[in-house]
C-alpha cells in the first residue's frame, strides 16, 4: 500500500511582530491614562497581513485595557508585550529566519525621552524609550531605541531586511499639566528604571573609529547605531512633537499612523510597495489631517515596505496638500523647483510608483507661485474639471526649468538620426543646442558623439568629464542614454549652486537664529563657501571633519544634510527626511525651564569620516572634493527630491527599468530657511605629505579650480 504524500510546507520568508499597547497600571491610571486604539491598530495591520501572504510568521503582543479597576491585561502572560517577551521574539527570528527574509516591527502604545543611555543618542533631543510592560504586566518597563537597535543590528546583519513601524510619542520633556489621553507619551520615570534597569549587553556596544567599510568619500557611520542600508524605520512624529490618537466615534479609536497606513495598504490590495511613495503618501495625509505631526523616515529610503521590487531609480515623490484654493506641493525654493515646472499626479493611487500607472490615471500639474519650501499648483488641462479627489496625493517630477540655466552644447560627429531629434524634443528640462562647427556658443557642458559607442563630455573649462559609464548600445538610437548621462551632471551643479540668495552679513532674522562650523581633527575651524567664509579645508584620507550648528533662536530648527561626492552622488548623510535642533529658550517660558534643567545641549553635532573612494584610488587619483550641504529650515520638509546615486548606479537602474518588465485645516507655518556650502578636499596620504610642495600646491589649486563656485 503507497504511503500517504507528505503535504509541502514551503519555508517562511515573511516574519512579523506587532506590538499594541493600551494598558497602564493601576495605581497610576489617573496620571497615565490609557490609550484606546492601540489593540485595533495591531488587529488591522494582521488582517492585512494575513491577506497579502502566503503563510507569514506573525508574533501578536497586545496588552488591552478593558476596565478601570483591572489591575493586569486580559491576555495570557505568555502574549503579553512584556520587555522580555519582546526581545524574546526579536531573537527568535535572527535565529531562524534565513539571509533574505522580511522582518517587519510595528508598535502602538506610548513613548517617552529617557537620558541618553549610548554614545550614539543625540544630546540635543535625548533617547526615544518604548513603553512595554515588565513581569506579570501589571507594571511598565523602557525598552530603549539603543537596545531596540541592537536587535535590529542582529537582524540586518544576517540579512535579513527590515521595516519598523513605531506610531508613539517622544515629546518627552516639553509636555507638561495634565496629559491627554489621545496623545501617546508617558513622562519619564525613573523610578521605573529603578525596578527595571535595563539589561547590560542590550544595547549596543562601542564602535571603534575604523569600523566598518566605507565605499564613498563621506560617512556618518560613527553617528549611526547600525548600517542603515539594511532597514528603513518609520515613525508618527518627530522627537519634539506629538503622536495623536484618531476619534472615529463610536468608541473607534486609531493611532494615526497605524490608521493611515492600513488605508494605504487597502487600497493598494496588499502591505508592499516603495518606502519612498509610502512615506510621501502617508505625509500628505497628515498635513491634511494632522498636520501637527510630521512623520520622520529614517534608513534605506529606497528599500521597499516587507517585500522586494525592482531595483529602479526615480526622483523621490513628494507630497501634495490640499488646501481651501487648490494643491500645494510640499516643496520650494530649497529644493530647486521654479514656476512653470511640471508634475505628475497619480490621481488612482497616491502611494503608488507613477511609472507603472496607466496614462489614464495620471494627472498633470504646474507650478504657479513658488515659495521657500512650499508651491502652488494648478492643473495643466483646463478641460479636467476638478481635481483629483483622493487624500494623500504626490507629484513626481516632469520637467526643472532651472536646469536650463546651464546651456549645454551638442556635437554630433555621426549622422543625426531621428531617435536623437525626438530626444532632444522630449528632454525641455535640458537648454541643449547644436554645434556643428559653424557656431560659437557659450556652454557648461559639451556633448560630443564622437563614434558609434563612444562619447565625450567636456566641461565649462573644455577638460572631459572623468569616470563616464559606457554605453551598451549603438549610440545612433541611443539618444536617451546620453541625456540621461548629461541630466544627472547638470542637476549635480544645480544642486551645487543651490542657495537661499542671502549674503553671509545679511541681518536677515533666520541667519540670526543659528551658527554653523566645520571643524577638522586638529580644530581648525572652516566656514561655509562665500565673501567671508575660510579656504577650503584639507584633509587625509580616513581623517574626520565635524559639523556643528547652535540654535541660538526661541524656536526648533531643522537640520538637512547632503554630501555631494566625487562620483556625481548627492546622498543625505543623516538617512533621514530631517532632524531637530531644539531652541534653549523658547518663547514659552516652561520648556526653556525643563531645557535648561534637563542640561540638554542646543549644539549639535555630526562627525564625518573623509575617505578617497575605492573606484578613483583604483585609478591613480590622489585626491577628490566633496561639498557638504547643510540646509537649515524652519518648518519639516524633505529633500530627497535632490538625492541621486552615482552616475554610474544611476545609468544601471535606469536601465533595468527601461529594458526589465514594463478633515483639518492645515497650519501656515514660516518658510524660513537657509543653504550652508562646505568644501573639502580629502587627500590620499601621499599627497598630504606633501602637500605644500610645488606640485602639491599645483595639484590642489586645479581641483579647487575644476568646480564653478569655488
Amino acid at each position: 500500500m503507497a504511503s500517504e504524500p507528505t503535504s509541502f510546507k514551503p519555508p517562511v520568508t515573511h516574519y512579523a511582530v506587532l506590538i499594541g499597547i493600551c494598558f497602564t497600571p493601576k495605581e497610576r491610571r489617573d496620571e497615565w491614562p490609557p490609550l484606546k486604539g492601540c489593540i485595533r491598530d495591531i488587529q488591522g495591520i494582521k488582517t492585512q497581513l494575513l491577506k497579502s501572504y502566503f503563510n507569514p510568521d506573525i508574533q501578536v503582543l497586545t496588552a488591552s485595557f478593558q476596565h478601570p479597576n483591572d489591575s493586569h491585561p486580559s491576555e495570557d502572560q505568555s502574549v503579553l508585550p512584556t520587555y522580555r517577551n519582546i526581545l524574546s521574539s526579536l531573537e527568535r527570528i535572527a535565529s531562524e529566519a534565513t539571509a533574505g527574509s522580511f522582518v517587519y516591527i510595528h508598535f502602538t502604545g506610548h513613548g517617552t525621552t529617557t537620558e541618553p543611555s549610548s554614545q550614539f543618542t543625540r544630546d540635543t533631543t535625548g533617547e526615544l524609550a518604548l513603553v512595554v510592560l515588565a513581569g506579570d504586566g501589571s507594571e511598565i518597563q523602557y525598552l530603549r531605541s539603543s537596545e531596540l537597535a541592537n536587535q535590529m543590528r542582529n537582524l540586518v546583519e544576517k540579512g535579513l531586511k527590515v521595516t519598523v513601524v513605531l506610531d508613539c510619542c517622544a515629546s518627552g520633556r516639553i509636555v507638561r499639566g495634565k496629559l491627554d489621553p489621545s496623545v501617546k507619551y508617558l513622562p519619564y520615570d525613573p523610578a521605573v528604571d529603578i525596578a527595571h534597569p535595563p539589561a547590560p549587553g542590550r544595547d549596543l556596544w562601542p564602535v571603534e573609529e575604523d569600523a566598518g567599510p566605507v565605499s564613498r568619500a563621506a560617512s556618518s557611520h560613527l553617528n549611526w547605531l547600525i548600517n542603515p542600508n539594511g532597514y528603513v524605520v518609520l515613525t508618527a512624529c518627530g522627537p519634539t512633537e506629538k503622536a495623536m490618537e484618531l476619534d472615529f466615534g463610536n468608541g473607534k479609536f486609531y493611532g494615526a499612523l497605524s490608521y493611515f497606513l492600513i488605508r494605504t495598504f487597502i487600497r493598494r490590495g496588499s502591505v508592499g510597495g516603495k518606502q519612498q511613495h509610502i512615506y510621501s503618501h502617508i505625509v500628505a495625509r497628515f498635513r491634511e489631517k494632522c498636520p501637527e505631526q510630521s512623520p520622520m523616515l529614517y534608513g534605506n529610503k529606497t528599500l521597499s515596505f516587507f517585500t522586494d521590487a525592482t531595483a529602479t531609480w526615480h526622483a523621490a515623490p513628494i507630497p501634495v496638500v490640499k488646501t481651501p484654493t487648490g494643491l500645494r506641493l510640499e516643496a520650494g525654493m530649497a529644493h530647486g523647483v521654479s514656476s512653470g515646472d511640471l508634475f505628475a499626479i497619480n490621481a488612482d493611487d497616491p502611494s503608488a510608483d507613477p511609472a507603472a500607472a496607466s496614462p489614464s490615471s495620471l494627472v498633470t500639474v504646474k507650478t504657479t507661485e513658488i515659495h521657500a519650501l512650499t508651491s502652488d499648483l494648478e492643473l495643466l488641462d483646463p478641460n479636467t474639471a476638478t481635481l483629483p479627489s483622493a487624500s494623500g496625493l504626490t507629484a513626481t517630477e516632469v520637467t526643472r526649468l532651472s536646469l536650463r540655466r546651464w546651456p549645454v552644447g551638442l556635437e554630433m560627429r555621426i549622422p543625426l538620426s531621428e531617435a536623437w531629434s525626438t530626444a532632444l524634443r522630449d528632454r525641455s528640462s535640458l537648454n541643449i543646442c547644436n554645434l556643428d562647427g559653424t557656431n560659437e556658443a557659450a556652454v557648461f557642458l559639451n556633448i560630443i558623439i564622437l563614434t558609434s559607442d563612444h562619447y565625450e563630455i567636456r566641461d565649462h573649462m573644455g577638460k572631459p568629464v572623468p569616470d563616464l559609464p559606457a554605453t551598451l548600445y549603438p549610440l545612433e538610437d541611443n539618444a536617451e542614454f546620453v541625456l540621461d548621462v548629461v541630466e544627472r551632471l547638470v542637476r549635480f551643479y544645480a544642486a551645487l549652486e543651490l542657495s537661499d540668495q542671502l549674503p553671509p552679513e545679511s541681518t536677515h532674522a533666520f541667519r540670526e537664529r543659528f551658527g554653523a562650523v566645520l571643524v577638522d581633527s586638529n580644530n581648525a575651524n572652516f566656514h561655509p563657501i562665500g565673501p567671508y567664509g575660510n579656504h577650503s579645508a584639507l584633509v587625509k584620507d580616513g581623517d574626520s571633519v565635524e559639523l556643528v550648528v547652535h540654535n541660538l533662536g526661541t524656536t526648533a530648527l531643522y537640520i538637512h544634510v547632503l554630501v555631494m561626492g566625487a562620483l556625481w552622488d548627492i546622498e543625505d548623510l543623516l538617512h533621514a527626511n530631517h532632524e531637530v535642533i531644539p531652541p534653549f529658550f523658547s518663547d514659552r517660558v516652561e520648556e526653556s525651564l525643563v531645557r535648561s534643567m534637563s542640561g540638554h545641549s542646543t549644539e549639535w553635532r555630526l562627525k564625518m569620516r573623509m575617505s578617497l573612494p575605492k573606484k578613483l584610488q583604483d585609478k591613480g587619483e590622489r585626491l577628490c572634493n566633496d561639498f557638504i550641504k547643510v540646509c537649515l529650515t524652519s518648518q519639516p520638509t524633505s529633500l530627497m527630491l535632490l538625492e541621486q546615486p552615482e552616475l554610474g548606479e544611476f545609468v544601471r537602474l535606469r536601465r533595468e527599468n527601461r529594458h526589465g518588465s514594463v478633515e483639518s485645516s492645515t497650519s501656515a507655518l514660516s518658510e524660513d530657511w537657509a543653504m550652508l556650502t562646505f568644501h573639502v578636499h580629502t587627500l590620499r596620504t601621499d599627497l598630504w605629505l606633501s602637500r605644500y610642495s610645488d606640485e602639491g600646491l599645483k595639484l590642489i589649486t586645479r581641483s579647487m579650480r575644476s568646480f564653478p563656485m569655488t
